[in-house]
């Protein structure tokens, strides 16, 4: 299962007053801004247009360290968890990009043996409380959608979340019963 904040980056984030001290941060800031509809109000962006950008300033910045610094984090969003009727923490979560962006997958491939269900019913589930951080969203995502995007996949899987996760808004229940069926 892998699962995203439909807001890719935290406003605190690309409003850090130390952090856009840094020119590099002001620029990877406009980049953002522009390319992925982030709005920042009050912040300057830096003094120049994404139009009039000299593409060779970006040679040597690195955009992923960005993204995954000003992503939203685990530790922050998770407010309970439970897994076989047992508590859990962040740290069943392993961090992971994913064609939707900086996301989080309980189960992931490097974490050793799956960690299979063998019965059906709530005993054997994965169940969580999450902070969606509202006050956190930049504007960038799905049109002004808040809440998460999830996928359930088999642990080998690469989690494809922007073409096959689903919604989960904030403010309600959700449950997903699954069944596992093999097509040969």
């Amino acid at each position: 299962m892998t699962l995203c904040n439909i807001n890719l980056m935290r406003l605190s984030f690309l409003e850090d007053e130390e952090r856009l001290k840094s020119a590099d941060h002001r620029l990877l800031k406009t980049v953002m801004e522009n390319f992925y509809g982030f709005r920042s109000p009050g912040i300057p962006t830096g003094g120049f247009q994404f139009a009039s950008l000299d593409l060779n300033q970006l040679r040597g910045l690195n955009a992923t360290i960005f993204i995954e610094e000003g992503a939203h984090k685990i530790h922050e969003m998770l407010i309970a968890c439970t897994w076989k009727e047992t508590e859990c923490n962040e740290t069943i979560f392993k961090a992971r990009w994913t064609n939707f962006g900086y996301c989080y997958t309980f189960n992931e491939p490097n974490s050793g043996e799956p960690d299979d269900v063998t019965k059906p019913g709530r005993h054997e589930q994965l169940s969580l409380a999450l902070n969606v951080q509202q006050n956190e969203y930049s504007g960038g995502g799905m049109n002004g959608a808040v809440g998460f995007v999830v996928m359930l996949h088999e642990q080998d899987d690469v989690p494809l979340v922007y073409d096959l996760g689903f919604l989960a808004s904030p403010g309600f229940l959700t449950q997903v019963a699954i069944k596992k069926k093999v097509v040969r």
